[in-house]
């Protein structure tokens, strides 16, 4: 029986067939583990599975054996991971359910604190860390969040779907929106409109943001974040997830 090669693996792997051309990179790493090209392939299977730190690995291992090419490869690939990860830290596992809590923790144990007359400047100081600080951060985080996504979807070099129109009429009142809020907020002074400049103006500053980071993104992984898509909606094919793959030559 032939030896499977590495263009079978690929082949694979351009297939979807993940688990089929694991297998073969790693008997082909069995036989020579300084076998750049498989440490490549392998560490693009692990990026598939959403595994970035087995991912890691394996483009570090393709970085330290193999040529110039390889080593161009295996460093950008490591650059994508470290920046799909930052995505994935601010967008997918932000900890603001612990910033609730604790926002609500502070918050209630002031309330008891004040039957303590020695102790009402740290019910004070509690209140305003958590009406001050943890709260006004969840929020601001959570427009984040969703400004991103609607951003995304604005955006999107392809799509033209309804969902594609509505964000833009969203991003477009949310804009629009800001400059009488200013308005009224410098002339008028009340809460009300001083509130909504505040926000509007969060608004346009996370559609700033979101707008540099696809950007970047596009740069390195050559849309806005295949890999946080991955992350949200599971393992699709190769054809669906096109991040930058190039089997190297060797010389």
């Amino acid at each position: 029986m032939a030896k499977k090669t590495i263009q079978d693996g690929i082949a694979l792997f351009k297939k979807g067939d993940l688990d089929g051309a694991t297998k073969i990179f790693l008997g082909l790493l069995e036989r020579n583990q300084d076998e750049a090209s498989a440490h490549l392939w392998m560490g693009n299977c692990h990026v598939l599975d959403n595994n970035l730190d087995a991912a890691r690995v394996s483009f570090r291992r393709a970085l330290s054996c193999g040529d110039e090419a390889q080593r161009s490869e295996a460093l950008h690939q490591l650059r994508s991971i470290s920046f799909t990860s930052l995505l994935q830290r601010l967008l997918l596992e932000p900890p603001l359910r612990y910033l609730l809590i604790a926002a609500l923790f502070f918050y209630g144990t002031s309330y008891f604190l004040f039957q303590f007359p020695r102790l009402q400047r740290v019910a004070v100081a509690g209140q305003l860390l958590s009406v001050g600080v943890l709260l006004p951060l969840f929020f601001v985080w959570a427009l984040f969040i969703i400004t991103y996504f609607v951003t995304h979807m604005a955006f999107h070099p392809t799509k033209r779907s309804i969902g594609v129109q509505l964000s833009r009429v969203f991003i477009g009142l949310g804009l629009l929106s800001l400059f009488p809020a200013v308005f009224f907020a410098l002339t008028q002074r009340t809460y009300l409109w001083i509130g909504l400049s505040v926000f509007f103006g969060l608004f346009a500053l996370s559609l700033l943001i979101s707008r540099v980071l696809q950007s970047i993104g596009r740069g390195l992984l050559g849309e806005a974040s295949p890999l946080l898509m991955l992350s949200l909606f599971g393992s699709p094919t190769m054809q669906e997830v096109p991040i930058r793959i190039e089997h190297p030559r060797k010389h």
